[in-house]
Parts: C-alpha cells; structure tokens; sequence
C-alpha cells in the first residue's frame, strides 16, 4: 500500500505513532541534559502556549509526553476527515485551533475546576487544616472540594502517590488563577532552591501580581531553607499562594512539623494499594469523562496496563477518546480491541490464560512476551506459580473460609478468591499432569533443549489440555 502512495507522490498520515518518536527524542534530550523534564514548556516555547486557560508555564516538559498536558484536542475541532483528507496542515495551525478553545484539563491529568471562587480570606487559620485525597470517588470528591473553595496561603500536600499529588498541588494553583488570572507560576524543585529565593520570589510585584510558588520534593530542601519556609509559613505574604509537596517519610520531618504548626492547610495523599481502588479509580477517570466502564472492562484496562496510576489515567483519557462515541459505556471488547497485546504483558499473564483453558489467549501472549525480550526462565517461574497456586487452594481444609485459608496459605485474599475461580474444571490428576509438564519445560529452557520457545508452547498446550480432561 505504502508503495503505491508513493508512486502518486502521495502523503500518509502517519497518526499517533508520531507520538512514540516525539517521546524517544525528548527523553534522548533529557538523558543529555539538554532538556529538562521538570521544566516548564514555556522555557522552550516562550510565549508559544497561551490563551483560554491554556498556560505553558504550568505545562511541565513531560506532561504532554504522559498525554496529561489538559491542552484540547484538536481533532474534536477540525472539519470531517473526509473534507481534510488531503489537506496538509502546518503543526502551528493545529495548535492555534487547540489553544481557541478552553483548557479541559490541570496539567499532570485532573480536570479543569469550576470558574468561580469565593474571595480568599486574608489570614490564615491558626491550625492546620488536614484533608486526605484517596483513589475513586473519594479523590474526585476531594479536589471538587479543594476548587470550590479559595487557595490558603499555605498548602503542604503530603503524599508520594506522584499522580494523586500533582493534582492536588494543580487544583491549588488552578484555584489561585482562577482568583487572580494574572498569577504568575513559580515551580521549583526542592535541592535547587537557595535560601532568599522564596522571599524574593514573595515579595510584593510592582504591578501588583499574585504569584503562586510551587516545591516539590520540598525534602530536599536545605537546613537553611526549611527555617525559611517555616518562618513564611507564620507569616505569609499576601496575594502569594505557597504549595509545598512532599512524600512523607522521615526526610524533611521538621518542614512538614514547622509549617503544620504554622497553620498550614494539609492535604494527605493515600497511596492506591489495593486492587479494588485501582478499579475504583479506573472508573472515577471514565466518568470525570463523561462515560461509564463495565467492570469487566475495568478490571480487563487494569490487567493490561498495570498498576501505576499516571499510566492508567492516561489510557482511560485514551480510551474515551478511542472508544465509539455512540455508546456511553465502554465494554471488555473495547479494552481488548485497543490494549491486547500490550508489550508489557508479563508471565503472570500468560499463566492466568494458561490455568483459566484459554489457549489461544495464552499463545498470544506468550509469542508477544518472547517478542518482546522476556526471559523464558521468568515466563516458565509464572507458570510454575499458577499451579502451585491452584495445588495449594485446591488442597486446603474445605471448611477453612475467607481471611483464615489466606493466612493459612500465605496468600492475600483477593488471591485466594482469583484462584478459587480458576480452579473450576480442574482435578488433582490433571494438577499433577500440569506440573510435570511445566517441570519438563523447566529443564529444557535452562540448557535442556535446543528451543526454549518451542518447550514453552508445548508447555503451555499441555496444561490447558490437562484441566480440559480434568473437567
């Protein structure tokens, strides 16, 4: 097909795959130093990014590589495709159209807060005020409730929940813009910030500007710094708005002690640790979206992608996007239409296709795991594990429920449930056929055999036959 486009002289859209070489060239600049992941856009784009809420000085370097700029989509603005098709357009043009129209999300992933604030109050309080943003509902309910209310001179946002944080310290500058649109932004990095740079960057602005100072990685920060900021914190500046980030831990304990002693508002990041608030969250992103998941989908987006939550809520951002509009919710088919085969697919992977008699799945997977440069060791190592799940929860005392049989086997309970469900159709004669075959696979890819690819396939058609004769 390529050939014979370019025997017309023809162009070929070559679409999102653009994204992936964009992507290889920055992070090449940054691994060269050349290019500052952390750094605002606008140092690379002066004055380039701007209008209608649009702002190249929040947009750091690597939230359009993440897809979690908040710029709006062009596309959603152009005329049908088929009116365009062989049109081409300048990429200035592309993102004049974008920036017409107003930004849709904070950078970092959270969605743009409500237009109006009530005035803030000129003191702070004199205790610190403590809020906890979760994963789910509770989060989204947590940062509507931080944009419904005016920014406090001082936040201290504790947390090393790196998404959730960066939309907490988004929603509070976010805030302070929509107070005074002509804010300006300082964000710093927590090791680079030298004493005097905080009362300088405070100090009142000969045209009477608000600033909003953001560090992160506020434990970094030097001895001599942190009694900066505490003493700031007893007496902010007014129309400043301070945002100090920091992960928790013992590092930097006196910053967090001083500036919540200081009045400071506190906001707690909790960490998103088990899988059914990852869940939670998957679908909190949908709906923010204006689109419901099944939770078949849900769970199917979690399995593909994988547990880190900026990677998360960029495929549900792509997702929406991707997925028919014509529906409202977003079924498995779509999942699996546009996130099989993901190369981060791993042998806990192939081994849950394995055991649950889904051989083609699981041949699937296994090919792309190879492809993809994962050891046959660790592939064989995951099948081994499923079964010596099965072997164990298939064994233990029928009257042992819940959180007892868990801590019997040494297993979490969302495991035990998982695994209870793989073990319809199996027997203990067909378990038995399984491990002696994953035994046998075992020895030819650790130099028994001449085709450790091959010894895998085999391996895995083996144990998908013994629970079907099992059954």
């Amino acid at each position: 097909m390529l050939a014979a486009v370019r025997g017309r002289d023809g162009r070929v859209r070559v679409g999102s795959i653009t994204k992936t070489f964009t992507a290889v060239v920055v992070l090449q600049l940054a691994g060269e130093k050349r290019a500052d992941l952390d750094a605002p856009v606008k140092r690379y784009l002066p004055g380039l990014v701007r209008g209608n809420g649009n702002d190249g000085r929040e947009i750091k370097v690597r939230h359009p590589l993440q897809l979690t700029g908040g710029l709006p989509d062009y596309a959603r603005y152009m005329p049908s495709f088929a009116g365009i098709r062989h049109r081409y357009f300048e990429p200035r043009e592309l993102l004049d159209l974008s920036l017409a129209n107003e930004r849709v999300f904070v950078p970092g992933g959270g969605r743009r807060p409500p237009q109006t604030w009530p005035p803030r109050p000129s003191t702070p309080s004199s205790a610190p005020r403590a809020r906890s943003v979760a994963g789910g509902a509770g989060k989204r309910g947590m940062l509507c409730r931080m944009a419904a209310t005016s920014p406090a001179p001082v936040t201290l946002v504790i947390g090393d929940e790196e998404l959730l944080a960066d939309r907490a310290v988004g929603a509070v500058v976010a805030a302070a813009r929509e107070a005074d649109p002509g804010v300006e932004t300082h964000d710093l990095a927590g090791g680079k910030v030298e004493p005097g740079e905080l009362t300088r960057l405070a100090s009142p602005s000969l045209f009477g500007d608000g600033s909003a100072i953001v560090i992160r990685s506020a434990q970094d920060l030097g001895k001599d710094v942190i009694a900066e900021v505490v003493a700031y914190a007893a007496r902010p500046a007014d129309g400043v708005v301070l945002v100090l980030a920091h992960p928790g831990g013992v590092k930097g304990k006196a910053l967090v002690d001083g500036v919540k002693k200081a009045g400071a508002q506190v906001v707690t990041v909790s960490k998103i640790t088990k899988p059914g608030e990852r869940l939670d969250f998957v679908k909190s992103e949908i709906r923010r979206a204006g689109r419901t998941i099944a939770p078949d989908a849900a769970q199917a987006l979690v399995d593909a992608v994988g547990s880190d939550l900026r990677e998360l809520a960029a495929a549900c951002g792509q997702l929406v996007f991707d997925a028919p509009s014509d529906r409202k919710s977003i079924d498995a088919a779509a999942v699996a239409r546009y996130y099989r085969g993901r190369a981060e697919v791993s042998g806990f992977t192939v081994a849950d296709a394995a055991v649950e008699g889904r051989l083609a799945d699981a041949l699937e997977q296994l090919r792309w795991a190879l492809g993809t440069g994962v050891a046959p060791v660790l592939l064989v190592s995951a099948l081994a594990g499923g079964l010596r799940s099965l072997a164990k929860v298939g064994g233990a005392a029928r009257n042992a429920r819940g959180g007892q049989l868990a801590s019997q086997l040494g297993m979490p309970p969302w495991k035990v449930d998982r695994v209870r469900r793989q073990l319809n159709g199996w027997t203990p004669d067909g378990i038995a056929r399984a491990i002696q075959a994953i035994a046998d696979a075992d020895e030819q890819v650790k130099g028994g055999g001449a085709d450790p690819a091959y010894a895998l396939e085999h391996a895995v058609q083996t144990i998908v036959a013994s629970r079907s004769t099992g059954r």
